[in-house]
């Protein structure tokens, strides 16, 4: 069997050949390439195929992929890591976050750009855990626009999350770049 690579039809909904298999418009799958391995997929489709295969049987291996994507380890920007690129689709009236890790006095700038309104926050960890549990939180540095750029020199050592929000009703493609760089002190 030949499997979709990650640039066909396997992650647009409605599209899918995972959507076709499954049973159309009641199992739709919201699926992602870079978060389910061939393996997964090949799974999932035998089952799928099999008379004995059961939506209760699918969804049990979707929620092992959801298991596995929060135990996949997100590529934190640093000083050791300078620079990351990414383009992922948002969905409507929703985040996709980052982590950096700054030491005092070096430099990050969050640059995002998409086709509608978009936010960017820098949220320190302890602010980060209140705004994921719904709570009222301080943001350090944030902005609202279609194309932005948010900078912050670190005024301390720690870890910091950079909330992309979808702030549109459609699905948007958020191109984003974080960059750390430390600066030199001329004096």
């Amino acid at each position: 069997m030949v499997l979709p690579d990650c640039h066909s039809g396997l992650r647009y909904r409605g599209n899918s050949l995972l959507h076709n298999r499954v049973g159309g418009s009641e199992h739709r799958l919201r699926l992602s390439c870079s978060l389910i391995t061939p393996t997964t997929v090949r799974q999932i489709v035998a089952l799928s195929q099999q008379a004995e295969a059961s939506p209760r049987q699918i969804a049990s291996l979707l929620r092992q992929v959801e298991e596995a994507n929060e135990a996949i380890v997100k590529p934190v920007v640093s000083a050791k890591n300078p620079q990351y690129e990414d383009a992922p689709m948002i969905e409507p009236e929703s985040f996709k976050t980052y982590s950096a890790y700054l030491s005092k006095g070096e430099f990050l700038t969050i640059e995002a750009g998409a086709d509608d309104w978009i936010r960017v926050e820098l949220v320190s960890l302890t602010e980060s855990a209140k705004l994921e549990a719904g709570k009222g939180y301080d943001w350090k540095r944030g902005k609202e626009g279609k194309n932005l750029t948010v900078e912050y020199e670190a005024e301390r050592n720690g870890n910091w999350n950079i909330y992309v929000f979808n702030l549109a009703k459609t699905p948007l493609e958020v191109g984003i770049t974080l960059t750390v760089e430390a600066w030199a002190n001329d004096s």
